[in-house]
């Protein structure tokens, strides 16, 4: 997503290396990308630097992670991506289940992988899990868990 206007800032403090490469023609680059609709309206699906090349796929971290917070059991996740000599990148998926969970971890594993294969087509991915308490957290990551809690 590119923006411009007089309420862009002429410069980052003290950086014009960085300014310059996130300026073309009076057009700053965010960093967010996007897309428009039939309609006009803009859709934000992510940042660039949470795209994951996977062998030329894109995969965004947060879409992968928010298919994991569907499985009734994830209580927090996190994806990244991780360097694979054959692929570029492979996302690598990290959740806590909720303390209490007893089933098997093989059961929720294949579970999970269905969720995301499901939800947005992909099943490519290492996956860890540990269970046990949640530990405390700020507010403000509370509030972004609960936003990711299974509906």
């Amino acid at each position: 997503i590119l923006v411009r206007g007089p309420w862009i800032a002429g410069e980052y403090y003290k950086d014009p290396e960085t300014t310059k490469s996130l300026m073309t023609n009076g057009w700053f680059h965010t960093g967010d990308l996007g897309l428009f609709d039939a309609e006009g309206y803009l859709y934000i699906r992510g940042r660039k630097k949470e795209m994951i090349k996977v062998a030329g796929q894109i995969v965004y971290a947060p879409e992968v992670e928010a298919a994991f917070y569907k499985h009734e059991e994830v209580l927090e996740a996190a994806v990244i991506g991780v360097a694979d000599d054959l692929k570029g990148q492979l996302p690598a998926g990290f959740i806590v289940l909720n303390a209490g969970v007893s089933r098997d971890g093989k059961d929720i594993e294949g579970e999970v992988v269905k969720l995301v294969r499901d939800v947005i087509g992909f099943n490519g991915f290492d996956l860890r899990m540990t269970s046990g308490q949640k530990q405390e957290r700020n507010a403000g990551e509370r509030e972004r868990n609960a936003d990711h809690a299974p509906s």
